[in-house]
């Protein structure tokens, strides 16, 4: 089989999308499939197997045809972009069904961000490339009920984002640290809620937190980032709070994951939020919010999933910091075993597998599309 993975973007700086192709495509690659990743160029290109063949464009599909490539089918991360667009014009022009992966870009508060501009996207061509996809790739239920509620008919494939679990150490006891740290680890963004963890952190009791320091670590708009500062210099918190630069060293990223006591992402909105998984698969529990899909948080006692808002953070803290190194340790170690069992890479690759097949009538209609 030859699959085409088309994303606009392999830069470090681009956020979870493209990693979780990266990882995504290593994992393919045990399927013996022939891997093509279609991309825009860029400056610090993600690094990927040398058995995927990478096709940097300009900005159009003319790399493809140019080298008169031919793909069983194509398989698109993201919406909107015109070079996405342009991939499934030549998807239709050849006759090769195509999967698009909407990675939460169709939810509530990502569709009201920008709004006038992807009605009018929606409108020239965006509603189009939708509906004539082969299947719509979603990674949860709720995802699935957004796609629903904007009226596509399409086959929905609910398939989770995964993470190569063997890659993260397994060691189970951690080392208690006097001072703990909570850790933010992703893309710094209005979205993803930092003004409300640092909100929520001033009004804690001071005795209570005083054994804990934050970590905002990631990169974002310089001019966002002083913003931050500045609420943090406001707060009184200088001392307590820091922001750091990314990490782009996946050793030294995992230490920063394994060496946290618990992650927060009080994020607005997240398909997935492989950061999550990451941090789970590195014994640290996760406070996040209802923005993303992880109700399993709940369910398998390794973490806090709540509301969006000031006050359900604040309580989560509260009864973070109520907890033991021993509490949180258990915690982690329910996380990890809930990666191993749901949201391993292979089985995720396997699962993609699946739907490919059935795209393409090789294989019987899997229970996880709708």
């Amino acid at each position: 089989m030859k699959v085409n993975q088309i994303i606009s973007s392999i830069d470090k700086n681009s956020g979870g999308t493209a990693t979780y192709v990266q990882i995504l495509s290593k994992a393919l690659l045990k399927q013996k499939i022939n891997l093509t990743v279609s991309t825009l160029k860029t400056k610090y290109p993600l690094n990927f197997s040398e058995n995927v063949e990478l096709i940097h464009c300009e900005n159009n599909r003319h790399e493809i045809l140019n080298k008169n490539l031919s793909f069983d089918i194509f398989h698109v991360n993201g919406i909107w972009e015109l070079f996405v667009h342009n991939m499934t014009l030549l998807a239709k022009s050849n006759n090769t069904p195509y999967v698009i992966s909407p990675h939460g870009m169709l939810e509530e508060w990502s569709l009201n961000q920008r709004k006038f501009k992807k009605k009018i996207a929606m409108f020239l061509y965006q509603k189009k490339d939708l509906i004539d996809a082969a299947c719509i790739h979603v990674t949860a239920h709720s995802e699935m009920l957004s796609v629903r509620k904007l009226g596509f008919e399409n086959p929905i494939a609910v398939i989770p984002n995964g993470i190569d679990v063997s890659s993260f150490p397994n060691v189970e006891n951690k080392k208690i640290n006097i001072k703990k740290t909570l850790l933010f680890l992703s893309r710094i963004h209005p979205k993803k809620g930092i003004e409300n963890l640092i909100q929520a952190w001033s009004e804690l009791d001071h005795f209570e937190k005083k054994n804990w320091k934050i970590k905002i670590i990631g990169n974002g708009e310089p001019k966002y980032i002083q913003k931050l500062k500045k609420d943090i210099i406001n707060k009184n918190l200088c001392e307590i709070i820091k922001i750091l630069p990314p990490e782009f060293c996946n050793e030294k990223k995992m230490a920063i994951f394994r060496n946290a006591d618990v992650f927060v992402l009080p994020t607005f909105s997240e398909n997935f939020g492989i950061v999550i998984a990451e941090a789970l698969a590195s014994y640290t529990p996760v406070i996040t919010t209802k923005g993303t899909p992880w109700e399993d948080l709940n369910k398998k006692n390794c973490g806090w999933w709540i509301e969006i808002g000031v006050e359900p953070l604040k309580n989560a803290l509260k009864d973070m910091l109520s907890k033991d190194s021993f509490m949180l340790n258990k915690m982690g170690k329910n996380g990890r075993k809930l990666v191993e069992e749901k949201y391993s890479i292979d089985i995720i690759a396997n699962n993609t597998m699946k739907m490919y097949k059935w795209i393409i009538n090789q294989e019987n209609k899997p229970d996880f599309i709708y």
